[in-house]
């Protein structure tokens, strides 16, 4: 079967990743030791995925045929998963939904095991930072984040957070609500413009 990609999002992901990689060390984010420990144990079991943090990816598979249901999304959507790690969330959505557009962005990946998942499920992952996603003008039905977004949350509850932390996160939740109709991440779903209010 065929992949019918929109080529805009291709062209646009394989252009910042091609960026980043001449110029990596432009694009770093000081992320808590703690949740890089807790991102490094990702595996590609999606077992694993249910115990952190408590995401269930059922649950994540509920909210995206309600949304279909509902004509909230096409039966065809986009979706990206910032900081996708090895892909696993996004092979899940897109085994349910083959008919998706299913899109991944990290760069602290392991490439071979993200290879593997990419050529066994038709997802395409791009070692892109979320930096250079700002500078795009790519939009999609549904953004999602496991882990890491979540980290940021609550690593700025947690700690009395430095202003670069705040702004940071003010960024990423800026560019989810003007890039995508819906965000999901362990909270449930969301209309990404509600992050913004």
């Amino acid at each position: 079967m065929t992949e019918l990609y929109n080529l805009d999002h291709l062209t646009e992901l394989v252009k910042l990743s091609e960026i980043y990689e001449r110029q990596p060390d432009n694009y770093e984010i000081a992320w808590p030791n703690w949740a890089s420990y807790h991102n490094n144990r990702m595996t590609l079991k999606e077992e694993s995925f249910e115990d952190d943090y408590h995401m269930n990816i059922n649950v994540v598979v509920k909210q995206l045929h309600a949304a279909i249901n509902k004509n909230k999304i096409p039966k065809d959507f986009s979706v990206l998963d910032i900081f996708c790690g090895t892909g696993g969330t996004l092979a899940r959505i897109k085994r349910e939904f083959p008919e998706c557009h299913a899109y991944g962005i990290d760069v602290k990946i392991d490439e071979f095991q993200t290879a593997e998942v990419m050529k066994s499920s038709s997802i395409h992952v791009y070692k892109v930072p979320i930096q250079l996603m700002y500078q795009s003008t790519l939009s999609f039905d549904v953004i999602t984040s496991f882990n890491s977004y979540r980290a940021f949350k609550r690593n700025l509850k947690i700690e009395r957070a430095n202003d670069n932390n705040k702004i940071i996160l003010n960024q990423l939740e800026t560019w989810i609500a003007h890039s995508s109709k819906f965000f999901i991440w362990e909270e449930g779903i969301q209309e990404s413009r509600s992050l913004i209010k």
